[in-house]
């Protein structure tokens, strides 16, 4: 039985650990404006993993790169939200620079040396096996990502995921935009929308719209997020049982 539903799927953190290529071009594009920071470059390279879950687009890895560069590095994987927000808002002046920056290195580097930009990240294991599943049973599948569309698409490619629609950061950084983007591209309410996001700050944001939010327990999130998700009544999913926990929980509204 198919189901009257489009799954969306967000890519970094859900179908893609990317968390390597970002902090390289991260530490590149901070290199570039501020010189190299002084810590060891392993160590920041692990401290940008455990911050991750902050960040949601570009901008948030300036802010991860600023406290990084610091002596010594700032640790932000405990650092509540608010806080992380209030950080950035400090730092709004050299951002913009730098996500351009940022995504200047990515395109090189995805242009000029694809197997070492391949190198740095990898497909989460099964997760584009439950997206073929889900697609044969649901009305469509997207990505919404804040990534540019055609870093994802070429990545999709490699694992045999493709004519997929991406809505990238080209459309907008803000997911509200990409779910109205879907919604008016697959001719369906949002209500009819899931969301696959391992970010429970971007889900949040979602529900007012009707989006059915699921967050993905083995992206960037913390398990105190997942069960601050489960306890607003958003559904954690595993890669093993994903196509029917989605396909489940749409049946369910």
């Amino acid at each position: 039985m198919s189901a009257d539903i489009v799954v969306a799927f967000d890519f970094d953190g859900v179908v893609w650990d990317s968390v390597d290529e970002a902090f390289e071009m991260a530490y590149r594009a901070w290199r570039d404006m501020h010189g190299a920071p002084s810590a060891p470059k392993d160590r920041l390279r692990e401290l940008f993993r455990a911050a991750r879950w902050q960040a949601k687009d570009g901008h948030d890895f300036y802010v991860i790169m600023a406290a990084l560069s610091q002596d010594p590095p700032r640790d932000l994987a405990e650092m509540p939200l608010a806080d992380f927000d209030a950080l950035r808002e400090g730092l709004d002046a050299d951002a913009e620079h730098f996500v351009n920056d940022f995504y200047e290195h990515r395109r090189q580097m995805r242009t000029n040396d694809f197997a070492g930009w391949m190198a740095l990240q990898r497909p989460f294991p099964g997760v584009a096996e439950q997206m073929r599943r889900i697609r044969e049973q649901a009305l469509g599948v997207a990505v919404a990502t804040t990534k540019d569309a055609h870093s994802a698409e070429r990545l999709l490619e490699t694992v045999g995921v493709e004519n997929v629609q991406v809505y990238g950061r080209e459309v907008s950084l803000d997911k509200a935009d990409h779910m109205r983007a879907i919604s008016t591209q697959f001719k369906v309410p949002t209500s009819r929308i899931v969301f696959v996001e391992d970010l429970l700050e971007n889900l949040l944001p979602l529900m007012p719209m009707g989006v059915l939010p699921v967050l993905a327990d083995w992206g960037y999130n913390t398990a105190a997020e997942r069960a601050r998700a489960e306890s607003l009544g958003v559904t954690v999913a595993s890669v093993p049982t994903l196509a029917n926990r989605v396909l489940t929980c749409s049946r369910d509204r």
